[in-house]
């Protein structure tokens, strides 16, 4: 699962299709450094759309690689903007969406 309460803590940097970049707000970075990674990139991962993700603590940074076929660039503000509780319903609407947002949909051959 998603570390959500760890969104509230990200600032967006920088974006472009397919990758992001999220700042850590300085009172973050000691509660992410008593994470564990693996566990944070792992449940990033899980989610449909996601490539990779890298965690840099000297930095103080994230950085997501996403498919923008499956994941809507415009869905990574309105996922930092959500409050925690919206995050679990906005994350199951920003996969479903995705997968309406493949090729394959007749929609996108107009």
């Amino acid at each position: 699962m998603i570390p959500f309460n760890l969104i509230r803590h990200l600032n967006m940097a920088h974006h472009v299709k397919g990758r992001i970049r999220f700042r850590l707000r300085p009172e973050a970075l000691t509660y992410v450094s008593q994470m564990d990674f693996h566990e944070i990139t792992s449940s990033i991962r899980s989610v449909s759309g996601i490539e990779d993700v890298r965690i840099n603590l000297i930095a103080g940074s994230i950085i997501v690689y996403y498919n923008p076929r499956q994941i809507q660039p415009k869905w990574w503000e309105q996922l930092i903007r959500s409050h925690e509780t919206e995050i679990p319903h906005l994350l199951a609407e920003m996969t479903s969406a995705g997968s309406l947002q493949s090729s394959d949909h007749p929609a996108n051959s107009l």
